[in-house]
């Protein structure tokens, strides 16, 4: 019976611990949902997950780019003990304006000194690179920084991270979702929000709720360059979180099958 009484014991603690880690789980994966009211915002997330949009932005035709080139593998830019500051220079710098840069329909475009380059399919990182190279012929180690200047809108969420050009400014909500993929069955179609202004500095926040025919009518709201629109996914936090627990449950099931062995064979002795 004290055997018996161990092995009930034994697959008790089991059983609660793997239930508190499926429960740690699945609050694990609502922290990664944004945005989860009109007040709530998450500046540093949001920002963190523009970035990577906007860095796997391929370049298209019709786009327009900044460029601005810096010698020394950019040591201006930083510079943390203002050795190479110079007031007339920094006075300069913040006033200087950077001309935009057409890409063409065959993903060209012609730049300072460098003349007509191919573009068109790179991503942020690789027409950094390639500008970076060829400024290499007219000055030492040189850092390129280059920036979209098109008018753009941010699609988070559950379509995935997405830039999605206005070419129309008569664009609306759902024609940038249409362009994004749409909402499937992933998406929350009762819970998409649009995110306008500075993220850090108290954005409007709209809500829009697609399942009715009333939210249906809101979609038709035009976009603005600088929007962000995040499509809330369908979290299966159970199914995702089993998942990942699957093997510790095997394995905390293996030593159980062990131990209630170890103790009948004991127990039989």
């Amino acid at each position: 019976m004290e055997n018996q009484g161990m092995i009930i014991r034994f697959i008790s603690s089991i059983f609660i611990i793997t239930m508190v880690s499926l429960n740690f789980a699945c609050k694990s994966y609502k922290n990664h949902i944004m945005f989860t009211s009109d007040q709530e915002l998450i500046p540093s997330k949001a920002a963190e997950d523009i970035r990577a949009a906007e860095e796997s932005y391929i370049v298209q035709p019709n786009d327009k780019i900044k460029v601005r080139v810096y010698t020394s593998k950019g040591e201006r830019i930083i510079d943390p003990e203002f050795e190479l500051f110079d007031e007339n220079t920094s006075r300069f710098e913040s006033n200087k304006y950077y001309p935009e840069y057409l890409v063409d329909q065959a993903g060209m475009v012609l730049l300072p000194m460098v003349g007509e380059i191919k573009i068109g399919g790179y991503t942020k990182l690789e027409l950094d690179s390639a500008l970076s190279e060829a400024y290499k012929k007219f000055y030492q180690d040189p850092y390129v920084i280059s920036t979209f200047s098109n008018k753009r809108v941010i699609v988070l969420g559950a379509p995935g991270g997405q830039v999605i050009p206005i070419n129309d400014e008569g664009m609306h909500i759902l024609e940038v979702l249409a362009l994004a993929g749409g909402v499937n069955k992933d998406a929350k179609a009762q819970n998409i929000k649009l995110i306008r202004g500075d993220i850090y500095n108290n954005p409007e926040v709209f809500r829009i709720d697609l399942s009715t025919l009333d939210g249906l009518k809101k979609s038709t709201m035009k976009v603005m360059p600088g929007d962000i629109i995040y499509v809330e996914p369908v979290v299966r936090a159970f199914a995702k979180s089993s998942r990942e627990l699957a093997p510790f449950v095997a394995i905390l099931t293996n030593i159980a099958s062990i131990t209630v062995l170890i103790i009948t064979l004991t127990n039989t002795n």
